[in-house]
């Protein structure tokens, strides 16, 4: 029997022009900007909010630092660990709800490419900016451009091994939701939080897994990341991410057909098949 899969891709929310506005309105307000750092040791954990993060933070006290992303920040405050950093990308008004109790011992890593008003409730604080490579935008001699895609989960690592860290461990990268809920917190906590369309996936015989197109490119993403030269990428997560890091790697079949639909928007929701 003949097999059929899908490609699908997406694009950033923002074109070009807005993301370059973005830029140059976060660069007037003179931040600093992150370098590159020695390499140094110890290791790092990155925290998003899959519903396994519940499941997985005692295990944060082990680290030696602890980077946080959107609402797993809040998450990781109320259980009394305050994350050393922050890191942040979405280029639209909203992520500033994820920051309403910054903490002073907290960096925040934020992309130069984020709304200007994410920046609004950090002041007195320490605030770092990084660039993802973002093709077609100006960023202006000596930036250094992190690579990794449109998601901060994805790029993390990247910008983690631009600062030293050669030992990362991701948490809460489920990529997929549970019947509960999305997250490591409640639904609806935040405004901000997807109200995406599910897809349901299957992955090395396990799920389905409700997720979502987004997800689904994350999820390749990473397992690309678990494999690179220089740092360790490894993961403490359930869910689709879990179930795709222990499948065996298939080539197409010779006689597979491909159907490649237009790339959307991520803004769209256009649910995948």
């Amino acid at each position: 029997m003949k097999e059929h899969f899908s490609l699908y891709g997406s694009l950033c929310v923002l074109d070009n022009p807005e993301l370059q506005r973005n830029l140059e309105c976060n660069l007037a307000r003179g931040f600093q900007q992150c370098e590159p750092l020695p390499e140094r040791t110890g290791r790092l954990a990155v925290c998003g909010s899959g519903p396994s993060l519940r499941d997985y933070a005692d295990e944060l006290h082990d680290f030696d630092e602890v980077w946080a992303i959107n609402g797993a920040y809040d998450f990781l405050l109320n259980r009394g660990l305050v994350p050393q950093g922050f890191i942040g990308c979405d280029p639209v008004p909203g992520l500033w709800e994820y920051l309403q109790h910054p903490q002073a011992s907290t960096t925040f890593y934020l992309s130069g490419l984020c709304d200007p008003s994410s920046f609004d409730g950090l002041t007195d604080h320490n605030i770092k900016l990084w660039f993802p490579a973002q093709k077609g935008i100006k960023y202006g001699k000596g930036k250094w451009l992190i690579p990794g895609g449109t998601t901060v989960m994805t790029c993390a690592p990247f910008l983690a091994k631009m600062l030293g860290w050669t030992n990362v461990t991701m948490f809460g990268a489920d990529s997929s939701f549970k019947p509960e809920g999305r997250y490591a917190y409640p639904d609806n906590t935040y405004v901000e939080d997807s109200q995406r369309p599910i897809n349901w996936v299957r992955c090395n015989g396990e799920g389905p897994f409700p997720t979502e197109l987004l997800l689904c490119k994350q999820v390749s993403m990473l397992g690309v990341l678990a494999q690179l030269p220089g740092i360790k990428v490894s993961f403490r997560c359930g869910g689709l991410m879990d179930a795709y890091l222990r499948a065996p790697m298939e080539e197409y079949p010779d006689d597979a057909e491909i159907y490649i639909p237009e790339l959307v928007r991520e803004a769209d929701n256009v649910p995948a098949t």
